[in-house]
């Protein structure tokens, strides 16, 4: 039988009937057990009611519903015959009859709802938190990390915690999450909040998402104002939250400034290069360089083309400049999903025959070099008597020098 067994768990789609599955180290009578197409999970109908081991559990599951099992055959999900009662880490839950458990596959709870007759109170650190219990809406459960720490829940009061040296209220109604570490991941803000870092204080918005790293660090937020922020050496202006604009801020782990939706147009030299960025989001390096951006003004500047010609490269207005290392040189250009053009026309040679690019060619870069991945001939291109591409049109430079180096041999 269990020959059987695993010949089902390692068949995508394969279907049994009637027969007995080793579900957590246990014997157990099923309807009928298919591995899902594409991903590691078996459903398994039970033939009956089942009490089954889960890690340290040993839980009676309902056959109303499918089970969803881990390769290994340990349960990840299955629906609750009863309230059932569960020592998880230090906490003691109690989960609600007829809702469906998660579990990690070591068998520590993962996510559940907790029983409707009443809210449930955990500790998280040094801090106690009220969490509403409100039957099976997908919002209301309880969620722990594979070791047993809180992870997630629905606030029924509004908390207010220290996270790094912040105290921040976070909002009822919400949910509020937690790295293994025991430091707050995200919330919602209870009211406006000046929030320290070391790119400055931030206000940021009552009943706005707000994120925070492991180290206790301000991760993301929505401004309540335009507010002028250190980046580098500098201060910047960013805008306030618009829904319409996404407009967030975001810091890297060490508080500098990474990212944030540019209130104005603002102009930026980095080694010889000055270009525009316009109002719109914009990242930047730790040591307060873009890292891109979208372009505000026409902006031309040169590369080296295959090691030997110098090009001028153009970006338009709204096309987006990307990246700039931390030295300070271009990494890549493109716009609009492609890549800088061109500003004239330029002779080059592909396989020994010199053509002369179009000057609105697409160029790759990559560091300080443009690299070209496609030929847009600024003039008729011929295979013997034939046009093998006509002017303006484009061929990618890989088939155009098969094409040419046959015609050379």
């Amino acid at each position: 039988m269990l020959k059987r067994i695993m010949i089902i768990a390692g068949l995508a789609g394969a279907l049994c009937a009637e027969t007995n599955l080793v579900i957590g180290g246990k014997a157990t009578a099923c309807a009928d057990a298919v591995r899902t197409p594409g991903i590691d999970i078996i459903r398994v109908t039970l033939a009956a009611d089942a009490i089954i081991p889960v890690g340290k559990y040993t839980i009676p599951f309902s056959s109303q519903k499918p089970l969803l099992l881990y390769p290994s055959l340990s349960v990840r999900s299955a629906t609750l015959v009863k309230d059932t009662t569960l020592v998880i880490g230090v906490y003691t839950v109690t989960f609600a009859a007829g809702s469906e458990i998660y579990f990690h596959e070591n068998g520590s709870v993962d996510e559940g709802y907790p029983s409707a007759a009443r809210d449930v109170t955990l500790a998280v650190g040094p801090y106690r938190m009220l969490f509403a219990a409100a039957g099976a809406k997908e919002h209301y459960t309880l969620a722990f990390h594979a070791n047993g720490i809180f992870k997630s829940g629905m606030l029924e009061k509004d908390a207010t915690l220290t996270v790094g040296k912040e105290k921040v209220g976070f909002h009822a109604g919400r949910r509020i999450s937690f790295y293994e570490n025991g430091m707050p991941e995200s919330g919602y803000c209870a009211k406006d909040m000046p929030i320290k870092t070391p790119a400055g204080t931030s206000i940021v918005k009552a009943d706005t998402l707000i994120t925070f790293h492991s180290n206790g660090m301000l991760r993301t937020g929505f401004l309540l104002k335009n507010t002028l922020m250190p980046v580098g050496k500098r201060s910047i202006s960013f805008s306030a939250f618009d829904p319409k604009k996404q407009s967030y801020i975001s810091f890297h782990t060490n508080g500098a400034l990474e990212s944030g939706f540019l209130s104005a147009e603002t102009i930026f030299t980095v080694g010889a290069d000055t270009f525009t960025l316009a109002p719109a989001m914009a990242v930047f390096h730790a040591d307060g360089t873009p890292v891109w951006g979208t372009i505000a003004k026409r902006f031309a500047y040169e590369k080296t083309l295959n090691e030997s010609t110098r090009v001028t490269m153009v970006l338009e207005p709204g096309e987006r400049l990307y990246v700039y290392h931390p030295s300070g040189t271009i990494n890549r250009c493109y716009g609009a999903g492609t890549n800088g053009l061109l500003k004239e026309n330029i002779p080059f040679t592909v396989a020994g025959k010199e053509l002369l690019l179009y000057r609105a060619t697409r160029l790759e870069q990559v560091n300080d070099a443009a690299v070209l991945w496609n030929i847009t001939p600024a003039e008729d291109i011929l295979f013997g008597n034939d046009i093998i591409i006509k002017r303006g049109e484009t061929m990618t430079y890989r088939m155009l020098e098969a094409i040419l180096g046959k015609q050379k041999q």
